[in-house]
């Protein structure tokens, strides 16, 4: 089977979607266009308007993500353990 190669958009796109059920689900009353402001800020420590986000400003961001998706899903990175 042929993978596909997402594009930046699509992969960012794939990361709200996950991250947005993530807390759907855990946190219900969260409020979406509050959510998102505080999200990225704590990630990156940047305000981002994510109606409005620059091919550079996307990139920074799924850098970010993905660094946060290698902690969560290989703890051994947090510690640096070999």
């Amino acid at each position: 089977m042929e993978q596909k190669i997402l594009s930046s958009s699509e992969e960012l796109s794939l990361y709200i979607n996950t991250i947005e059920s993530f807390f759907k689900r855990n946190f219900p009353k969260l409020e979406k266009d509050k959510f998102w402001p505080w999200f990225l800020k704590m990630l990156t420590n940047k305000e981002y308007d994510m109606n409005n986000l620059a091919t550079q400003e996307t990139e920074e961001i799924l850098c970010k993500l993905k660094e946060l998706g290698d902690l969560l899903f290989d703890p051994r990175k947090v510690h640096d353990i070999n």
